[in-house]
């Protein structure tokens, strides 16, 4: 019997697709629970996009993404500019997001 529901795995990859083709997107990943081997039915992801994406786009694709694979989406994008002051000043949900577990999709967070 074929799954109504792609698996953890199968959504970070269409993700990963989809917001591969978005210009100006330095850096990607998925961070906390979704970011875990097998995340539970019904887990929202949890996405930070790094860069300086044209947003109406971004929004665009990821509403895309929402509907094939069936999982709310949070995206928290900021400026390369604004990611790295928000590490300076340690801001508590960057640290936060940093330090929980993380599946990277575009980029590496420790080349920035």
């Amino acid at each position: 019997m074929k799954r109504l529901t792609p698996n953890t795995e199968d959504v970070r990859k269409t993700i990963k697709r989809s917001l591969e083709k978005v210009p100006g997107i330095r850096c990607l990943f998925v961070y906390g629970a979704f970011a875990e081997k097998e995340a539970p039915a019904g887990t929202g992801v949890d996405l930070i996009v790094i860069g300086g994406p044209d947003l109406e786009e971004l929004e665009e694709v990821v509403s895309g993404v929402e509907k094939k694979v069936g999982r709310s989406i949070r995206v928290y994008s900021f400026t390369l500019g604004e990611f790295k002051e928000k590490i300076k000043v340690r801001d508590r949900f960057v640290k936060k997001a940093l330090s929980a577990s993380k599946t990277m999709l575009i980029g590496d967070v420790s080349n920035l």
